[in-house]
């Protein structure tokens, strides 16, 4: 079985492409593994840049969290957290809406279990949704995505809104096999 901490060592390195990564990161009392930020702008303009057609700006924020086993009371905690530290602190910047063009800020933890979770946590997680849109969604909305890897079955567990992310966090699981298996060839 991989460890959860060379699984995530591994998902850091990945992300640390894109993402600021800041290692360990504590939130509202609670203390996280690492946390990465992720920040894009994209516009398009006519000859100067101040003839701007538009402009959108994206972001993510991720925490990971590394726990030996999920529960149903991790998922509520997760759910306040999101709701009422991370969707005002991180997305809005504790004013009453986001920054001028905003496109989206998409807030996801990662949690890393080392054991598996039960059917009804998993059932809760695919069931899992946050999506708050600010004046109609003309300043863009923010977006929770949950991702959970089960180190024991080797399986990833995401709500609706993080599909895209479950490819890439079971690859991250070929890849440490490989890793390791070069390390025993090589010793």
């Amino acid at each position: 079985m991989i460890s959860s901490e060379k699984y995530l060592e591994n998902v850091l390195e990945k992300y640390a492409c894109l993402f600021d990564i800041k290692k360990p990161y504590e939130l509202n009392g609670r203390k996280f593994s690492a946390y990465g930020y992720f920040y894009s702008l994209n516009e398009k303009y006519v000859l100067t840049r101040k003839a701007n057609l538009w402009r959108a700006k994206a972001y993510e924020h991720i925490l990971f969290l590394e726990v030996d086993k999920c529960d149903m009371s991790l998922i509520d905690e997760m759910r306040t957290l999101i709701k009422d530290h991370m969707e005002p602190e991180m997305a809005r910047n504790g004013e009453k809406y986001p920054p001028e063009d905003h496109m989206y800020t998409y807030l996801s933890i990662a949690i890393i279990s080392k054991e598996k979770p039960d059917k009804d946590f998993i059932k809760e997680i695919r069931r899992f949704k946050f999506d708050k849109g600010y004046l109609f969604n003309f300043r863009g909305h923010s977006e929770a995505h949950i991702i959970c890897v089960d180190m024991e079955s080797g399986s990833v567990h995401t709500n609706y809104a993080a599909r895209a992310s479950k490819k890439f966090f079971l690859e991250s699981f070929k890849s440490v096999e490989k890793e390791e298996l070069y390390q025993t060839a090589v010793s």
